[in-house]
């Protein structure tokens, strides 16, 4: 296979490839014709790409294990099954509960069996 030399924008630095492309969105806006997403359209382009990348079942498994295990190590869930549910901290005083200002989507995940949140994550998708 022929070797290819670089040329153009594959040889400059990332910053002055930037620049030019800041003047070149700067100057499409200041005409006219730059193309600006609606929320619509943004919420669209969201969905499809969530879509995407959740079909990769290693990945989705890798950040939620990541995930559990930083929720682990705030102290929001514990692998002792046995232990109470671990109270909701306000961030300005730590060590209070401020269960009021929880919003209808707050989850609070008390406790976590890693090997079976593992287990579930290893299993082929259901059809």
């Amino acid at each position: 296979m022929e070797e290819y030399k670089k040329r153009g924008f594959a040889v400059m630095n990332p910053e002055k490839r930037r620049a030019i492309a800041q003047k070149g969105g700067r100057a499409a806006h200041e005409q006219g014709v730059a193309h600006e997403f609606s929320r619509e359209e943004a919420k669209k382009a969201g969905e499809r790409g969530g879509r995407v990348v959740s079909q990769n079942r290693a990945h989705m498994a890798e950040i939620g294990r990541k995930g559990a295990r930083s929720a682990l190590r705030a102290g929001l869930i514990t692998t002792d099954k046995t232990a109470p549910a671990p109270e909701i901290q306000d961030v300005d005083k730590p060590g209070t509960v401020n269960s009021s200002e929880l919003s209808s989507h707050t989850t609070v995940m008390p406790r976590a069996d890693y090997e079976q949140v593992d287990s579930v994550f290893d299993q082929p998708p259901e059809e």
